[in-house]
């Protein structure tokens, strides 16, 4: 092996002298390797979760599972109808106040006209308003952030619209 490799047949000759493993022909040898690397595996996970449960039981929180959190958390849902652009709300995040708003909101048109509320056969509100255009959607970001935001203004412009009617 020590020999100096001088052309393309001395390296072919020196490649054919390293002796190569045996090719694995017993497949239960193979299968039993394989099972074994398996196993150790499978026992360093469970030793993983083990200290993992360890550790976040350590700092007082505990794994909870699905079916758990979800009897903890029931899904929220409004007291009337809502739709925006033609699509409905979704009230999982939406707070307790901003659905109590919701519920309270009246027809008409508000924030200067950006905002048309309609009435709808089930007695819920439509939020309309532009969104063709970039710039339409952008004038109506910069005047309201979010649905919540949008609910609390139009609530806040309704309670000075009474206080002005009185």
């Amino acid at each position: 092996m020590s020999k100096e490799i001088t052309s393309i047949t001395d390296a072919a000759a020196q490649v054919q002298a390293v002796p190569l493993p045996a090719p694995a022909t017993d497949a239960t040898n193979f299968a039993a390797l394989m099972q074994a690397q398996i196993d150790a595996l499978k026992a360093q996970t469970a030793a993983h979760e083990a200290s993992t449960a360890a550790q976040l039981k350590a700092l007082g929180r505990v794994k909870v599972s699905y079916g758990d959190y979800a009897a903890a958390h029931p899904e929220r849902k409004l007291l009337k109808p809502a739709f925006q652009n033609g699509r409905e709300v979704n009230p999982s995040g939406l707070s307790d106040d901003t659905i109590k708003k919701l519920s309270l909101i009246q027809p008409g048109k508000y924030l200067g006209g950006l905002i048309t509320v309609n009435q709808t056969a089930s007695g819920g509100v439509h939020f309309k308003y532009k969104s063709t255009t970039p710039d339409e959607r952008m004038n109506f970001t910069m005047a309201v952030h979010s649905f919540s935001d949008m609910v609390a203004k139009i609530s806040a412009e309704m309670a000075s619209q009474t206080v002005e009617q009185k």
